[in-house]
């Protein structure tokens, strides 16, 4: 098994967050237990991943909502 998630460049869920919120989520997700990642499940399902959808399932803004500014 790789040491990090292979979904792990690029993922866009990073440009909503300052340096160390990236720092936490790629350390607890993307080259941890990146097997648990909800964003990582839909797209191996070939399902669409929402925008909003964080590593743990819970969601930074309501669907149908506009993202926060970046």
């Amino acid at each position: 098994m790789s040491a990090q998630c292979e979904f792990i460049e690029g993922c866009p869920i990073y440009r909503h967050f300052r340096a160390q919120a990236q720092h936490v989520f790629r350390e607890l997700y993307c080259e941890g237990d990146f097997a648990s990642c909800e964003r990582r499940k839909l797209r191996l399902a070939g399902q669409p991943v929402p925008a909003n959808l964080l590593p743990h399932g819970g969601t930074l803004w309501q669907n149908g909502e506009q993202p926060p500014p970046s």
